[in-house]
């Protein structure tokens, strides 16, 4: 088994790195969600969409609502949107 695995290092010139994989696929998903944001928003980010101040989640609100009845799951992800592009 380690003769299989130190001749396909060989062939491909390095060695695949199983954290640095899995860290690369969390950037890369961070980055796509950052992307889409715009698309993927149920709600818009400063709209009070709930009068049920810090609502709990529910299927209309799945990540609940904060203390003035905004989305909390628009603004995590457009704020995700501005920490990619500021990183």
């Amino acid at each position: 088994m380690k003769a299989l695995a130190a001749s396909a290092r060989r062939r491909t010139g390095f060695h695949i790195n199983t954290v640095g994989t899995i860290g690369a696929a969390i950037v890369l998903f961070w980055i796509v969600i950052a992307i889409c944001a715009p698309l993927l928003v149920p709600y818009p980010v400063g709209k009070i969409v709930d009068f049920d101040f810090f609502g709990p989640m529910s299927q209309k609100f799945w990540l609940g609502t904060d203390y003035l009845g905004r989305d909390i799951l628009s603004r995590i992800l457009m704020g995700a949107r501005y920490t990619v592009g500021i990183a």
